[in-house]
């Protein structure tokens, strides 16, 4: 009878631990007999505590789920924080770009041309002259002409005028010569507010928006937008550069030939490296250019 008695304290002790921690067990009707403390059959017993088996059997399996998922969540979640953490990481790089143009020996650079509606040239040669005007402040101009490879046709002239300062590249103005002599000027666009190209502060994905009146045959204002894309290695016939600067220009104006939009890659010690350009002619002819480094000199 001790015994006996021993096991139904045990079991309504249990049970009621297990009724605290587990979840609801559904009692065999024998187990009203041993709550009210009247005698019970081993079989009564073995029927409560199997009752309270089963509840606490499937608790622990959702016990276990539960484990899993957190435990996938956790890997999840770190996965999320590392991945924020290198956004922030290259949110917050500063890009110099200083650091992506042309080394001060390289005066010329020639690159291979393909054009959508290709005329006879397809040599693109950019000649660099630099005017050192303060520690700080160097003017750069840069004339480019197209010509055929066996030079004995010229498709293009012209000449851009940029200052690089300790904060910024600016661009200044654009004159169009006639290809016949190379120069004959055909057309000047001045810039009353130089453009900024490219900084020595970019953040990849931040655009650089400038606004210009543009003062030439015919007077217009000028949008143009210049977005930091990524550090990027490109291949072309003058071989691998792997330090390079993949921007996006996107230019608007009423000035028939200046709708563009291009990406560029600048790398390290060269400047300009390669370009795709899509854009309007004066015609309103929609095309696609793009040319890539063959040499520098």
């Amino acid at each position: 009878m001790k015994t006996r008695l021993f096991f139904i304290i045990l079991f309504v002790s249990l049970a009621q631990v297990w009724n605290v921690y587990a979840d609801s067990v559904t009692y065999p009707p024998s187990y009203n007999n041993i709550a009210a403390g009247n005698p019970a059959n081993a079989s009564d017993v073995t029927d409560a505590f199997s009752a309270v088996k089963s509840a606490v059997d499937a608790n622990d399996g959702l016990i276990n789920n539960n484990s899993s998922a957190i435990s996938t969540n956790t890997t999840s979640i770190t996965n999320h924080e590392t991945r924020i953490s290198n956004l922030e990481a290259v949110g917050t790089t500063t890009y110099d770009y200083h650091d992506y143009t042309a080394a001060p020996t390289i005066t010329t650079r020639t690159y291979t041309w393909v054009r959508s509606n290709p005329p006879p040239c397809d040599r693109e040669i950019h000649e660099i002259t630099r005017t050192v005007i303060d520690p700080n402040t160097t003017d750069v101009s840069i004339r480019t002409t197209r010509r055929d490879a066996a030079n004995t046709t010229t498709c293009m002239v012209r000449v851009n005028e940029y200052t690089q300062t300790a904060d910024a590249n600016l661009r200044k103005a654009r004159f169009d010569y006639d290809p016949a002599d190379g120069t004959t000027l055909l057309e000047t666009y001045l810039f009353t507010t130089p453009i900024t190209i490219r900084t020595s502060s970019m953040h990849i994905g931040e655009p650089i928006v400038s606004t210009t009146a543009v003062q030439s045959t015919i007077n217009s204002h000028l949008i143009e937008i210049n977005t930091l894309l990524g550090i990027e290695a490109v291949t072309v016939p003058a071989g691998t550069f792997t330090d390079c600067i993949k921007t996006h220009k996107r230019r608007n104006t009423v000035i028939p030939g200046h709708d563009t939009t291009m990406i560029d890659w600048h790398c390290a010690g060269i400047g300009l490296v390669k370009r795709v350009q899509v854009f309007t002619t004066s015609v309103g002819e929609l095309v696609s250019q793009s040319f890539e480094l063959l040499s520098t000199n």
